[in-house]
């Protein structure tokens, strides 16, 4: 077995016994909701909006700048 099918499988039995044993915990997070709300959550959620905010911004001005003005 090659070493990265080897460690895969190692870190995959790794992650099978910790969910076995209890250390990581299903729905552990305090909201799972459509919708972000609380401390981080809020914050990470305006941060992604103002981020496809300026990637709009960035391809309207692409196409702006390769359309030709007939005025």
């Amino acid at each position: 077995m090659a070493y990265k099918e080897r460690l895969g499988r190692e870190k995959g039995e790794k992650l099978i016994t910790a969910i076995k044993e209890g250390k990581i915990k299903k729905d552990n997070r305090t909201n799972h909701g459509k919708d972000f709300y609380e401390g981080y959550e809020q914050l990470h959620k305006e941060r992604f909006h103002r981020y496809l905010g300026s990637c709009s911004r960035y391809l309207d001005n692409q196409r702006l700048k390769e359309m030709v003005y007939y005025g």
